[in-house]
């Protein structure tokens, strides 16, 4: 059966390139290719993209306001416009949706479970963060518009929570949501074929299209440069390691608030020819092909993109132990885990990684590879949603839940 689906994210592509915006669009386009109607309602602070558009199979509508309305705060007023705005779109068409899909429990959340409520539709809302970033907790701590007042109404409307990582179903249960109201379901990714055949050309590949050097051992960070990825203890630990290993290469893709003062870290740390800040890449498949090992060194995550499209490229992971990584790296077998912010503990399993054999690296990828494509291929992550989907619309008649 055929469902209709409004995504509400509080921002969306082009003016944003999160790993909630990215998964928000490609789950919509996975559902659309099982024959499900959606739409993405959103705000933006460019007139040029107001108003309703198609973006290829996907509707877009995008309600024009000054600042993003998760912001809140001194730009409160924004978000309270945008929040009438999409109650005033749901309502006017609340003939054309079945179920309101939330990215993030946080403010837009309280937008979609009201609406919903209200309507009669049901909601679920996906929780993007852990720990102590986890949404409704963050939520609940902003003193503007009774932050906590605003999360426990989230609670009390929506339909199912959906976590991203068994550490998220722990902070929920801890914050007082039912287990029965809570679905793991984890991102999902898509890997074009060749990156599953060629691997090998795929690598050789790379170096040449990247101008790398043919023995580099090539160490890859992808994510934003911001406090939250944590590549400073990254660029310090690779220091520590370099001249050990000259043949290493750390390349860092990315933009962010913290970009001169990492590549200022890095000319007084690393040679010059073991490390390149590349920007943002678009499409990094290439990139992952052409690397040898992937690192995440962030302080916290949800269930990163970047993380599980490594391992879909084989690489193996170095990777904090935080959230959903837990989930998808395993210590000793797929890659290794070490705590935030240890900058010797990361050093440690760099200089172990650039000491393995070629052989040992890609039976370390290959494993992580295996565990990605087992749980995390969009297609399936999709059917998992579209069974909740159904789940929700006819209850009566469900007789398990999509967990």
């Amino acid at each position: 059966m055929s469902h209709r689906i409004v995504m509400l994210t509080s921002q969306y592509l082009p003016e944003v390139f999160g790993g909630a915006e990215q998964q928000c669009q490609r789950l919509s386009l996975a559902l659309v290719a099982l024959g499900h109607k959606v739409t993405i309602l959103t705000s933006c602070t460019d007139p040029s993209l107001a108003g309703e558009r198609r973006e290829g199979p996907l509707t877009v509508v995008r309600l024009l306001v000054k600042d993003p309305p998760q912001m809140m705060g001194r730009r409160m007023l924004s978000s309270i416009k945008w929040a009438r705005a999409t109650f005033r779109w749901l309502k006017d068409h609340q003939n054309d949706f079945d179920l309101i899909h939330c990215h993030q429990a946080k403010f837009n959340a309280w937008v979609g479970t009201h609406a919903a409520k209200a309507l009669g539709k049901p909601s679920l809302v996906k929780v993007a963060n852990a720990g102590d970033r986890m949404d409704l907790l963050r939520l609940s701590k902003k003193k503007f518009l009774y932050g906590r007042q605003l999360a426990r109404s989230i609670m009390g409307k929506v339909s199912r929570f959906v976590v991203i990582s068994t550490d998220m179903q722990r902070d929920l249960a801890a914050f007082g949501v039912s287990g029965d109201n809570i679905c793991y379901i984890p991102n999902g990714i898509n890997p074009p074929t060749e990156v599953l055949e060629q691997a090998s050309t795929l690598h050789r590949q790379g170096h040449t299209d990247f101008g790398l050097p043919v023995d580099a051992l090539v160490f890859l960070f992808a994510g934003r440069l911001e406090r939250q990825k944590n590549v400073a203890t990254l660029i310090e630990a690779f220091g520590q390691m370099a001249h050990y290993h000259p043949e290493a290469l750390l390349l860092i893709v990315g933009a962010g608030g913290e970009d001169s003062e990492l590549k200022a870290q890095a000319a007084a740390s690393i040679p010059e020819d073991q490390i390149r800040f590349l920007g943002r890449i678009e499409n990094m498949w290439p990139l992952y092909a052409a690397a040898d090992c992937f690192v995440l060194p962030a302080l916290a995550e949800g269930l990163s993109n970047a993380l599980l499209e490594a391992q879909a490229s084989a690489l193996p992971v170095i990777a904090t132990a935080v959230s959903g990584t837990r989930d998808f790296v395993k210590h000793g077998k797929s890659g290794f885990l070490f705590e935030p912010r240890d900058v010797s503990g990361l050093a440690h399993h760099l200089k172990t990684m650039a000491s393995m054999l070629d052989a040992e690296r890609k039976d370390m990828g290959r494993l992580g590879q295996q565990g990605v494509l087992e749980h995390a291929a969009m297609e399936m992550v999709a059917k998992r949603y579209e069974a909740l989907y159904a789940e929700l619309l006819n209850p009566a008649s469900s007789t398990q839940k999509a967990v």
